[in-house]
């Protein structure tokens, strides 16, 4: 499986969403620049794995899930009505 930019962003988007958080609070949360984050989501650029990893922190996710070698489960953790993405 490759590594792609416009899933990369397509679930960074889900999980920013899934917590409420706009780009400039996961900004702030995560130490990645809000002017990256949107770039990452709109699949222009792609992040070193430091920015990465820092996203996913932040998101509470992991790595794994959020560049999609892992499905990504959003969602309350204790609802069985969690969605797969």
């Amino acid at each position: 499986m490759a590594y792609d930019n416009a899933e990369f962003g397509h679930r960074l988007m889900v999980c920013r969403n899934d917590r409420k958080l706009s780009q400039d609070e996961l900004a702030v949360k995560s130490g990645v620049s809000k002017d990256n984050i949107a770039r990452y989501e709109t699949g222009l650029n792609k992040p070193g794995l430091d920015k990465a990893y820092a996203l996913a922190a932040a998101l509470d996710v992991t790595l794994d899930e959020l560049v999609g070698f892992a499905p990504l489960v959003i969602g309350e953790k204790d609802s069985s009505s969690k969605i797969v993405a």
